[in-house]
């Protein structure tokens, strides 16, 4: 029978031609729609273009020369590793777009999402990474925290919105940083998220990495938030060496010496969500507490820093890494990418682009944004108002 072109896939007496087979054939006759045509094989790789959009179904669109792929063309592409255009000319793409293709079009946990379109743009196979990713998914979702059973407050709106996303990047395991300005209430959004976590999974067990003089401040705040929420202190010389010591407490709070000193003992616990107050003291990705911290079990973890770039814009690789690793390359990578000696040099460089990947990741409000708000004449007298809002 010869050659035949069945749903966008080159077949020889029904039985599919292998690609390789099809690669060597240069130039053949095939009968496509109902015609013999004369096909090409071309020899270059299709340079194609992945497009985004998080309110359709499915997300991505496939175009090439600026024409989007018809769902035959996806299809034999995603099967074979080609397709026909215009019934004239076989395109062979690179194994590295075929392994896009199938991510793109198969089921994957949105922190796979997130880092292939970073992938993609780095790549230059996409526009820049869309702007508010999680937030659009989250609200096409109408995903929002559950946490009013045991967090006895009332949150402001921007706080709200805030534990939402939270919860939402902790459903999915994305690790995220909260980078609110100070004073814009971190400390009562990660406690409602605790609460969101614990109501969604009473067995979970959560940790939350506090500088040495904050730990009788974080106690404080869960009893005025989450007074049902009794912390573990794991802390001083009484604390036993073991880790079924804490197997039973839903909140762990330690301090990062004691985080450092005991981590062989804590790396045998699994951690629902692992919290770092103060994530400044991580912004070195070589320190004993840093290599600490990465050592830790945890599904998801969240960076709090009110400062997330203090030094240089290794501080940003730092605290991202730590939450979401290997999100922004290597550190060598991103070192060579973004930290130069001349300063100049660093300024040309595409900073938009990183600008708009951590923004996927970090949630960042200034107090001039929310300027608005009761919270800055109300603050005396919330401090003792178990229904008013929650800024602490």
């Amino acid at each position: 029978m010869g050659y035949m072109v069945n749903k966008g896939v080159v077949v020889d007496n029904n039985f599919p031609v292998e690609p390789e087979a099809l690669f060597r054939l240069g130039r053949f006759r095939a009968v496509l729609y109902g015609k013999e045509s004369t096909l090409v094989v071309s020899r270059r790789p299709a340079e194609l273009r992945f497009h985004f959009d998080a309110e359709s179904d499915p997300m991505f669109r496939v175009s090439f020369k600026g024409s989007d792929l018809n769902k035959e063309q996806l299809n034999s592409l995603a099967d074979k590793g080609y397709f026909i255009v215009s019934g004239k000319r076989v395109h062979f793409v690179c194994s590295s777009t075929m392994e896009h293709i199938a991510s793109a079009f198969s089921e994957q946990p949105l922190s796979s999402l997130i880092k292939l379109l970073r992938t993609l743009y780095q790549e230059g196979l996409s526009e820049q990474l869309p702007s508010g990713l999680l937030e659009s998914i989250r609200a096409k979702r109408k995903r929002a925290s559950d946490h009013n059973k045991q967090f006895v407050r009332t949150l402001y709106p921007y706080h709200q919105q805030g534990v939402d996303w939270l919860s939402f990047c902790v459903e999915n395991g994305v690790g995220t940083i909260l980078a609110d300005d100070m004073g814009l209430g971190k400390t009562a959004q990660i406690i409602a998220l605790c609460c969101d976590v614990l109501e969604k999974t009473p067995n979970a067990r959560i940790l939350v990495v506090v500088p040495n003089p904050l730990l009788d401040n974080w106690v404080r705040e869960f009893d005025f938030f989450a007074p049902d929420i009794q912390p573990y202190l794991h802390y001083g010389d009484n604390r036993r060496g073991i880790s079924s010591a804490l197997s039973d407490y839903g909140v762990i709070i330690t301090p990062y010496t004691t985080m450092s000193s005991d981590i062989a003992m804590l790396e045998e616990l699994s951690f629902d969500l692992a919290v770092f107050d103060e994530a400044s003291m991580l912004k070195n990705p070589n320190s004993g507490r840093s290599m600490a911290a990465r050592r830790l079990n945890s599904a998801v973890s969240v960076a709090m820093s009110g400062t997330p770039v203090e030094n240089s814009l290794m501080d940003a690789w730092a605290l991202c890494d730590l939450v979401f690793p290997d999100f922004l390359g290597t550190q060598d990578d991103f070192k060579s990418r973004y930290v130069h000696n001349d300063l100049s040099q660093t300024l040309n460089t595409d900073l938009d682009q990183l600008e708009s990947t951590l923004r996927q990741v970090t949630l960042r409000r200034m107090k001039k944004d929310v300027s608005g708000s009761r919270y800055f004449c109300e603050s005396l007298f919330w401090a003792s108002q178990p229904k008013q809002a929650a800024k602490t």
